[in-house]
């Protein structure tokens, strides 16, 4: 083996030990992560029902009054002989749907920087898990892509995380299951700062599939506003070889640009599925991310 190969390999072990003890770590943050999470589920809960909407379905829903011009079929007649006022009995939409949940657990999204209070991995857990729990109790059914689990119908955040630690959080690979259904929604969660033709490659399955993809860039403030200056070191958690910079603070407009140009180019890909991709950044508020993925979910079904 020449010298320059055993180094590339050294490197790569020592990535993966790095990421093996960075999941070890996050593993350890789940019990408070779900308790988290379920508090950002509660402040959505009264907002936002699911299939919980007016329906074919089998499960009741609400009783309301009869109006003008409805067919009479629908009229409880029981009830409406007790209270002496034209009642219709409402029940659930039960249609046949899944959204499909994935989050990146890639060496990547271990990093953070001293302007925010924890890594990529660990607020991208954190929506998981919430979206998880919001979505499960408002009659939705989840499925995680990249694992066998299917069909989560209440307790999400509590089930998945369970999956997720019985796997040591090792990474989901983005793979179309083979039980999703054309129409499908999925939510994926990343710093999607892979090259974008990869990217492209990868979710074409899914989008020739006809599913709707909602996708949540999560970055560290750094990565936006590239705050450093002078010699600095940079080190890529995927394994090429490290860059040092002699004055950060002259390539900092490249960077940028480059930036932007790149979150474009995954916009496009995305814009194939009908949505748009929305970027959130671990110093704000985690609420926000998730208002935007329940807007496009609700915008999609309305359309």
């Amino acid at each position: 083996m020449s010298q320059g190969a055993a180094q590339h390999l050294s490197q790569m072990q020592a990535i993966e030990n790095r990421t093996l003890d960075n999941a070890v770590r996050l593993s350890k943050r789940l019990p408070q992560l779900v308790i988290r999470a379920r508090q950002l589920a509660t402040s959505f809960s009264q907002g936002w029902h699911g299939r919980r909407q007016t329906g074919i379905g089998t499960e009741f829903w609400q009783y309301r009054p009869y109006s003008f011009g409805e067919s009479r079929r629908r009229i409880d007649w029981r009830r409406t002989a007790r209270d002496d006022v034209a009642i219709v009995r409402e029940r659930e939409w039960a249609a046949s749907h899944t959204i499909w949940l994935w989050c990146d657990l890639g060496p990547s999204m271990y990093y953070g920087s001293s302007l925010a209070d924890e890594s990529k991995a660990e607020r991208a857990l954190l929506l998981l898990l919430a979206l998880a729990e919001l979505l499960s109790a408002s009659g939705e059914t989840i499925g995680l892509v990249g694992h066998k689990t299917f069909g989560f119908k209440n307790r999400g955040a509590e089930r998945l995380a369970g999956v997720l630690n019985a796997r040591a959080l090792s990474p989901l690979p983005l793979m179309l299951p083979s039980n999703a259904r054309r129409h499908s929604d999925l939510i994926l969660i990343s710093d999607f700062l892979e090259p974008a033709d990869r990217l492209s490659q990868t979710l074409s399955p899914f989008i020739s599939k006809g599913m709707h993809i909602s996708a949540l860039q999560v970055l560290d403030p750094s990565e936006e506003s590239f705050p450093f200056s002078g010699r600095v070191h940079f080190l890529d958690p995927g394994g090429a070889n490290p860059h040092e910079v002699q004055r950060a603070e002259l390539i900092k407009a490249t960077y940028q640009a480059r930036l932007v140009a790149h979150r474009q180019s995954v916009d496009q890909i995305l814009r194939k599925s009908g949505r748009r991709l929305q970027c959130h950044h671990t110093d704000r508020s985690a609420s926000t991310p998730i208002q935007a993925i329940l807007n496009q979910i609700e915008a999609g079904r309305s359309a």
